[in-house]
């Protein structure tokens, strides 16, 4: 298939990349991360943490999607789009 255009801003647990950081860390540390320890998905009090992030790039005439697909290293995979 064709490329996907992919920056990781946070690889083992640490923010990689100042910039995206600086956009989304407030988000995933204060909202979804306390979210998703109060989920049935965590144990009560767990110390769930961000592992991996990245953002992906679609651009016009190049590839749109990423199908639906499993990730089997993760516990929860979040999505959020955004749109100029």
């Amino acid at each position: 298939g064709a490329p996907t255009f992919e920056l990781r801003w946070a690889r083992e647990g640490r923010f990689t990349h100042d910039g995206l950081a600086a956009l989304l860390a407030e988000t995933v540390e204060e909202r979804l991360l306390p979210l998703l320890r109060r989920s049935p998905l965590c144990d009560q009090g767990s110390e769930l943490v961000l592992c991996e992030a990245l953002v992906r790039y679609y651009e016009d005439g190049r590839r749109r999607v990423h199908p639906a697909h499993f990730d089997a290293d993760a516990l929860v995979t979040a999505v959020f789009e955004a749109s100029p």
